[in-house]
């Protein structure tokens, strides 16, 4: 039975993440996006045509329940100020009376590092590369680069999470309060824009965020996928991130003496289960995914 989810939402980034995770639980759904009130809630789109019925939700923040026009519309931030996602199926789906649809993958989190020691185009090239942004439902990347070689344009959002994460009131689904999505399907907060930032939390704070990055699969019915990208670290910070990843990637020009006898000390210190790869940017013989 298709039916309408409209959205009341000036964030255009949240809404492309509330399309993606409702459309996982509700696969015949038209999800709309409304940026402003009453006006466009009374115009009648092409997909509005199709719906058997429609529910609405808004964001409180932005919105009034008054503004939608739909006396029992709901509000996307629960209580606590967090947007639960089975919270608002269940909302939908008791108002349309049916069932949303179960997420078969369950939670599965994977957390890459990419210890990068060429430059940045080089490095972007290798990125854009990567298959693991259509891999997973959230696939998350966090530049731990100290600001140094930022390829794109970035809002300064990483420097709030890096500032908030420092906080005891930090929680995984925080981050998903910094990101947008970039031309590779990645959602990121781009880079900080202060150099110092990343060294003064060092190792252990950029360990705390990759810890509540894999987090999030455990709160959220989604898959999660981060990928951390970092430069400008000790060999001895590098090593110490690397022992909580998933997968480890060394992108290097080539495999130098120095670099030779970083290999195989990182080598000797991951997890046995961590994978492992060298990649060297002139053949590009490791792939990510």
């Amino acid at each position: 039975m298709a039916f309408g989810i409209k959205i009341f939402e000036k964030d255009e980034y949240l809404f492309t993440l509330l399309r993606q995770r409702l459309g996982y639980f509700f696969p015949e759904a038209y999800i709309m996006r409304f940026s402003e009130p009453n006006a466009l809630a009374q115009t009648v789109t092409e997909d509005e045509r199709f719906c058997e019925f429609e529910k609405t939700l808004f964001d409180q923040r932005q919105f009034t329940q008054e503004d939608t026009g739909d006396p029992e519309a709901v509000a996307l931030f629960d209580d606590k100020g967090t947007i639960d996602c089975q919270r608002l199926s269940r909302a939908i789906g008791v108002a349309g009376r049916i069932t949303p649809v179960n997420i078969s993958r369950g939670t599965e989190a994977e957390i890459t590092v990419l210890l990068s020691f060429v430059y940045s185009s080089e490095r972007e090239d290798y990125i854009r590369k990567l298959r693991t942004p259509y891999d997973y439902d959230i696939p998350l990347r966090l530049d731990f680069t100290g600001g140094y070689g930022l390829a794109r344009s970035d809002p300064g959002n990483m420097n709030e999470l890096i500032r908030l994460s420092s906080s005891r009131k930090f929680k995984p689904e925080d981050i998903l309060a910094f990101v947008h999505r970039d031309d590779t399907g990645f959602l990121t907060p781009g880079g900080t824009t202060d150099p110092d930032l990343i060294h003064e939390i060092g190792s252990s704070g950029v360990i705390k965020i990759l810890k509540a990055a894999k987090e999030l699969a455990a709160k959220d019915p989604m898959s999660v996928a981060a990928l951390a990208v970092l430069e400008s670290f000790s060999s001895k910070e590098m090593i110490e991130i690397s022992g909580n990843a998933d997968r480890v990637i060394v992108l290097t020009h080539d495999v130098s003496a120095g670099i030779s006898e970083f290999v195989m000390r990182l080598k000797r210190q991951l997890p046995p289960d961590t994978v492992f790869d060298v990649c060297s940017t002139a053949e590009r013989v490791a792939e990510y995914g």
